[in-house]
């Protein structure tokens, strides 16, 4: 899924962070408080490895999420293919 929809630049944060509890829930709350000025600018959001928006913000951020996932479904109905990333954003966890 692309996340440009023209010609842009992209700003890129690297955050060093311990792994506790809290300072996991900080960075969550960041991430969302990004993603939110980012969308309201009318900007986009690259998808990090780490899973802190909801399905649906990431649909707001990604339109065609779910095309994609009806065509992961499709091609892929077994799941041989699969990560943390499919089981948070799918549309089987939309729907949950």
């Amino acid at each position: 899924m692309n996340y440009a929809r023209e010609d842009v630049f992209g700003l890129v944060f690297l955050f060093n962070q311990k792994k506790t509890q809290i300072q996991e829930h900080e960075m969550e709350k960041l991430t969302n408080q990004l993603f939110n000025i980012a969308l309201k600018n009318q900007g986009t959001y690259y998808l990090p490895y780490r899973l802190h928006i909801s399905a649906e913000n990431m649909r707001l951020a990604y339109p065609q999420a779910n095309q994609f996932f009806q065509l992961k479904k499709k091609y892929d109905d077994k799941l041989i293919f699969n990560n943390q990333f499919y089981l948070h954003y799918s549309l089987e966890k939309l729907s949950n």
